[in-house]
């Protein structure tokens, strides 16, 4: 029985680590055409690395105005849970 364990575990262990080197020497190339980069970088809402910053900014404009309103809706939700608690004590 021990054997079996062993072996059972030996063989996990060599795939495990032969996916795990798989995962790892995986290749990718990327190609991109200067046209592209050109038009990109005629574009005046772009910045240095032809990032849109109209669009991040929308973006992060978007994210912060939920975040507020999630923090608010929790806060209102835990001074209800405490009024609610405080009128259950009296």
């Amino acid at each position: 029985m021990f054997k079996k364990t062993i072996a059972i575990f030996g063989l996990l262990a060599m795939f495990s680590v032969a996916n795990i080197s798989l995962a790892q020497t995986t290749n990718t190339t990327t190609s991109s055409s200067s046209s592209s980069i050109s038009s990109l970088s005629s574009n005046s809402s772009l910045g240095k690395k032809g990032i849109d910053l109209s669009c991040v900014q929308t973006a992060v404009d978007t994210r912060e105005n939920d975040l507020i309103a999630a923090r608010t809706a929790q806060g209102n939700a835990i001074v209800t849970a405490y009024e609610v608690r405080k009128s259950a004590l009296h």
